[in-house]
């Protein structure tokens, strides 16, 4: 039998605004990430990125390092190395 297979993804901590509700920005990043094929689990203030059916990949953590740069309402974020989080995801 041979070993399972990697699944590559990353984490992502970060701080919202005092007024932003969790469950909708939850929301927002779950729909940005299936435009990339990734699914979140976890909640405010960590959330595991992790791939659907396929890899997450270094331009999909520059992508979303991007996209919450852009936001008005992350006051702080950091996105994770890439890594083997086949037990977790």
């Amino acid at each position: 039998m041979s070993p399972a297979c990697p699944v590559f993804g990353f984490l992502i901590h970060l701080r919202p605004r005092s007024d932003v509700k969790a469950s909708e920005f939850a929301r927002q990043l779950s729909e940005f990430l299936a435009t990339k094929a990734l699914v979140a689990t976890g909640d405010i203030p960590t959330f595991l990125a992790s791939g659907e059916s396929m890899q997450a990949t270094e331009s999909d953590r520059h992508a979303v390092r991007e996209w919450l740069a852009e936001r008005a309402d992350v006051v702080q974020f950091e996105v994770g190395p890439l890594s083997d989080v086949g037990s977790a995801a």
